[in-house]
């Protein structure tokens, strides 16, 4: 992931000169590499997270000698270093010193799961950014009806977030590639990009299970499934019924200090509704929701939480109007994942808007710029989109295409 965010912005950045800091972190007591340590510049909003091979990269262009990495682990104890003491390591590794968690897994084993979640939440709303960040990030979206892949988009954005002055997300899009749609059902999508954005639940948990005047509604158990050292799996239902819930989820949430780590939560079509279809001769289906799953994984710099990833998966039906068969199965799946911080000097002269256009806005398409090893490294098409897609036409002629239009 590092490489791919310094070779983004070596790519495209148009900020001042940045100094880049690389390293490696292991852990004191056996040497294994550290994945997911977050690296940040203390009271500076600049964090990268390490790879699985304990490999960070860091650029920004607010360093200064005198300022102190800060490394934090959930399995170790925190640890500052001074910049000018880091570039003076010969091998730039440092070593993360592991927690004792017997006091703390005496302390949770002691707490109900209903507690700990309301710490957790507690923890989540008191470290909510106060600021207005931006950031770059990956996003990847694909179709599939009736068994076939039948759209595919790839895009690299900036992203404003809500603050004060902005109440809604914003995006500025710098490159895209795209397929030919071949969805033969026509059905007219929105815009699924800011639609996954307001799932966030850092900004909007009014209607999740970190809405405090909700967590009543909820069961609480272990999530065996969780084996992630120094945290505790928690799932849940929201129903009277634990054999038909329709609201499941599971939080992993760190045992020393209640920082949530991940959040999923999955939605199903109560029995009971009765699907009424449409009278409008403009659309010939009627759109019926099945099951959505939503994902969000969470770093934490200096005390305060950031969103590293968010995937949305919802499949729905297109009953026909007129014989009240379903005709269409669609499945679709959206997929953002943070790359970089951005200091808000580098998007002075970006075009930021309330919508991304990513069906029929006009992007030119840059070849060399995805041909770059980052991306199929990184962020590689699946073989089973390929194939679907590629029964026409080779997928980088549709993106030639597209990009043309």
């Amino acid at each position: 992931m590092n490489k791919l965010i310094l070779a983004i912005i070596t790519l495209i950045s148009t900020s001042g000169i940045a100094q880049t800091i690389s390293g490696k972190i292991l852990k004191a007591d056996d040497g294994s590499a550290l994945p997911f340590c977050t690296i940040g510049l203390k009271n500076k909003n600049t964090g990268v997270t390490s790879d699985s091979a304990g490999n960070f990269t860091l650029t920004s262009n607010e360093v200064i000698a005198t300022d102190s990495l800060e490394i934090s682990h959930i399995t170790c104890y925190t640890k500052l270093i001074s910049v000018n003491d880091f570039n003076n390591l010969s091998t730039k590794i440092i070593f993360l010193e592991p927690r004792q968690y017997e006091t703390a897994t005496t302390e949770i084993n002691a707490l109900s799961y209903r507690t700990l979640v309301l710490k957790c939440i507690e923890k989540f709303h008191q470290s909510k950014r106060k600021n207005q960040e931006i950031t770059t990030a990956f996003y990847r979206q694909y179709h599939e009806e009736n068994g076939t892949f039948v759209f595919f988009t790839d895009v690299v954005l900036d992203i404003k977030f809500p603050s004060l002055k902005n109440k809604q997300e914003q995006v500025a899009i710098r490159e895209i590639r795209r397929s030919h749609n071949y969805e033969s059902n026509k059905e007219q999508h929105g815009d699924h990009l800011i639609d996954l954005l307001g799932d966030n639940p850092i900004y909007y948990s009014d209607g999740t299970i970190f809405n405090k005047k909700s967590v009543s509604l909820f069961h609480f158990a272990s999530d065996t499934t969780i084996h992630m050292p120094g945290c505790t799996g928690i799932k849940y239902y929201k129903t009277a019924d634990p054999e038909q819930p329709l609201e499941t989820g599971k939080l992993i949430i760190s045992n020393s200090d209640f920082h949530l780590i991940y959040y999923q939560c999955n939605l199903k079509k109560n029995p009971l509704t009765v699907t009424e279809l449409s009278a409008s001769n403009k659309y010939p289906y009627t759109w019926e929701m099945q099951t959505t799953t939503l994902k969000a994984g969470f770093n934490w710099v200096q005390d305060s939480i950031q969103v590293k990833s968010l995937t949305k998966s919802y499949d729905h039906q297109l009953i026909n109007n007129t014989f009240g068969t379903i005709d269409y199965n669609v499945i679709e799946t959206f997929e953002l994942t943070i790359l970089e911080d951005h200091n808000a000097e580098a998007t002075l002269n970006k075009k930021f808007r309330l919508n991304g256009g990513l069906y029929h806005s006009k992007y030119p398409y840059h070849s060399t710029f995805w041909e770059n090893e980052i991306f199929p490294e990184e962020f590689p098409i699946e073989d089973r989109i390929l194939r679907d897609l590629e029964k026409k036409m080779k997928i980088e002629q549709q993106f030639e295409e597209e990009g043309k239009k």
